[in-house]
């Protein structure tokens, strides 16, 4: 599946297009960690939306799923490095986002 990545400047725009492109949609979590391997985090849950905190030398994101108002879960990536957003019939359908450690989370 091809990918792109989004520069540092463009994140809060990729991602806010991405939350409103697949709001609701049903997402799966999974985190590729080098000391600990693949680590399933969350299955399935409708997207509320993405945010990144303010621009600077330690970027966080936040990935918040909701089925409900008061049934909702965030997930926070830290020291994010880099976002990649993964393409699939034109669509965007997935995103890779880094950690400085080299942890990777994937959004699908």
């Amino acid at each position: 599946m091809p990918t792109y990545s989004i520069p540092p400047a463009q994140w809060r725009a990729a991602l806010d297009r991405f939350s409103l492109a697949h709001h609701g949609w049903p997402v799966t979590i999974e985190v590729l960690s080098p000391t600990m391997g693949a680590q399933p985090e969350v299955l399935e849950l409708p997207l509320a939306g993405l945010s990144v905190g303010a621009p600077g030398e330690d970027p966080a994101i936040a990935v918040s799923m909701a089925r409900q108002a008061l049934d909702h879960i965030t997930h926070l990536v830290e020291h994010v490095r880099e976002i990649h957003v993964a393409r699939e019939a034109g669509e965007d359908n997935g995103l890779e986002v880094v950690s400085s450690d080299g942890t990777r989370t994937l959004l699908r």
